[in-house]
């Protein structure tokens, strides 16, 4: 399923059809571009696999921690993520991208179980 493409001077790349269809990108599907040690890997986000959620929470020692062992316990592997700390009401906004292939629960009982956490205000998947 390899193939070689050329990045054109707007910085865009062709995904051929092969590629595409091998790992069911359709238009609009958004993709995850993660640097590896040799090249990049590209994982579509919408292919059931993949999950965008946003988490806002207290931002106190330990409360990250406490959403991490949720996400251990049920086989949730964090991809990618990105925070933003707001000092006025003491809270943070994490923004993750999950990998989701390797869990059985369903993204309500994921959710059900962070918003169950004493230190999360709000879930969003």
């Amino acid at each position: 399923m390899e193939s070689v493409v050329k990045v054109d001077s707007k910085g865009r790349v062709l995904l051929p059809i092969n590629i595409r269809e091998g790992l069911g990108i359709k238009p609009d599907t958004e993709l995850v571009l993660v640097p590896g040690k040799v090249g990049i890997n590209i994982m579509p986000v919408s292919n059931g696999c993949m999950a965008k959620c946003t988490i806002l929470m207290s931002n106190s020692p330990g409360d990250l921690s406490s959403v991490m062992n949720v996400l251990e316990t049920l086989n949730v592997g964090v991809v990618m993520s990105q925070s933003r700390n707001f000092i006025v009401n003491g809270t943070s906004e994490w923004k993750f991208i999950l990998d989701t292939s390797k869990t059985s629960a369903e993204l309500s009982s994921l959710e059900n179980k962070l918003s169950s956490l004493n230190v999360v205000k709000s879930v969003k998947f």
